[in-house]
């Protein structure tokens, strides 16, 4: 639909002081909408104030219509369906007689779907050690950018239509429900957030039961089984940084399975006796209450902190990060040394032919999957993670072993061929395929 958008004076309603409102006219299908600036003129002022070359009294005047009909244009251009309700409620100005706080101010000039994913990704980079998250809302914001090919998106651009339409083209470039659901789940906190801020209306959220629905994933966790363990553990690794990669892995594993991040910010006040207690990095400035997890010091894991310990016995244990360097800067370095880890660990999965592609974050779900396939409790499991909660632990326990699932298979083949006698008869053999 074709719109013709202009600024008018709506001689409708003459105030006291002898000024009309100042509005901007969207024409289409030979009707009229108007859309308030927030502005007041008399007849006079109104050539001067919409002139090429305005005078300097009434300079703002001019800026504010200005800037108000290009919102109305950018917004009535990217909406897919006409909502004057909308376009009002985003694009009108306010009176410029009213006091405003900066934040109403910008939220009044924020209609913009990728203003408020930068105004997102600034408070995360704000924050400490969030620079990874921050990175996912850039990468997700340049996922929409791209999908829709669009430097200005109106919220209610985004349908129930249009992110299936997305979808399903992101999906046909090759990308992973996994990495769609991660966008779809950003682009849904930026409309939580303007839905908040009472920017947006409710009705036009399009992640009801009834909208559009993220897609689900949940990719199976990987582990070594224990063949792969112990030929690993016994390794003798041919090189000074196949040690140290191997050792690190080591020492995650026995160590409740702590990620890179965790391993480079233990510090030696974390020590007591022959337990370590820390708390997760990722979860420490977004719990209330960030659980403490306790981890007993196997001998393997003194011999690690021997070899590779900072001799200062105070401040960081491993030499990984520099106490003093930006947040910033410390996780450049440690995810520059997990990538040395597992590109070494690469190169040792190859050497001895281990069933899948050893990397320092397998030790995790390695960690979990030993300890419930020897019985312990998916409640001890979940304390040692630092999981929330149980659910979140099931995603780390990887199947059982083949040989545990056979071993299985067979009491229930054993248990129907007693056919009623109290004998056990031994299961016949697997027919040969």
């Amino acid at each position: 639909m074709n719109y013709k958008v202009y600024p008018c004076l709506d001689k409708r309603n003459l105030g006291k002081d002898g000024r009309y409102p100042a509005k901007i006219a969207i024409g289409y299908n030979r009707k009229t909408d108007y859309v308030s600036t927030g502005v007041y003129c008399t007849e006079e002022e109104w050539g001067d104030v919409t002139s090429l070359s305005p005078s300097n009294s009434v300079k703002e005047k001019h800026k504010t219509i200005s800037n108000t009909q290009d919102k109305v244009l950018a917004l009535v251009n990217t909406m897919v369906n006409y909502d004057i309700k909308t376009i009002r409620k985003l694009a009108s100005g306010l009176d410029m007689a009213t006091p405003v706080s900066p934040r109403d101010k910008l939220h009044t000039a924020m209609t913009n779907v990728f203003d408020w994913f930068d105004l997102k990704i600034k408070e995360l980079e704000e924050e400490k050690e969030a620079f990874g998250t921050a990175d996912n809302y850039r990468d997700s914001k340049s996922f929409y950018a791209k999908h829709t090919n669009l430097t200005y998106v109106d919220f209610g651009y985004f349908t129930k239509s249009k992110l299936f339409e997305i979808q399903k083209a992101a999906m046909s470039g090759g990308m992973s429900k996994a990495n769609i659901h991660r966008h779809a789940r950003h682009l849904r906190h930026i409309f939580n957030i303007a839905i908040l801020e009472r920017v947006i209306d409710k009705d036009i959220y399009p992640f009801h039961k009834r909208g559009y629905v993220i897609p689900q994933t949940r990719k199976a966790k990987k582990a070594l089984n224990r063949s792969d363990i112990s030929i690993l553990i016994r390794d003798l690794p041919e090189s000074n940084d196949e040690r140290m990669a191997l050792d690190f892995f080591i020492f995650s594993y026995y160590g409740n399975g702590m990620n890179m991040k965790d391993v480079a910010y233990l510090e030696y006040d974390f020590i007591y006796g022959n337990t370590l207690r820390f708390k997760r990095k990722k979860t420490e400035n977004t719990s209330t209450e960030a659980q403490s997890i306790t981890v007993a010091i196997t001998e393997e894991m003194w011999q690690i902190i021997r070899r590779y310990g900072r001799n200062a016995q105070e401040g960081f244990i491993f030499s990984i990060i520099k106490q003093h360097d930006t947040p910033k800067q410390q996780r450049i370095d440690y995810r520059n040394f997990n990538r040395v880890v597992n590109n070494n660990l690469k190169a040792i999965t190859k050497r001895l032919g281990l069933s899948i592609k050893v990397t320092h974050g397998l030790s995790r779900h390695s960690f979990a999957t030993a300890l419930k396939q020897e019985g312990v409790s998916t409640d001890y499991i979940s304390e040692a993670l630092g999981h929330s909660n149980k659910s979140v632990t099931q995603h780390y326990l990887s199947s059982f072993e083949d040989d545990i699932v056979n071993s299985n298979a067979d009491k229930l083949r054993r248990y129907a061929s007693r056919g009623g006698n109290d004998e056990t008869t031994s299961a016949s053999p697997a027919p040969q395929v």
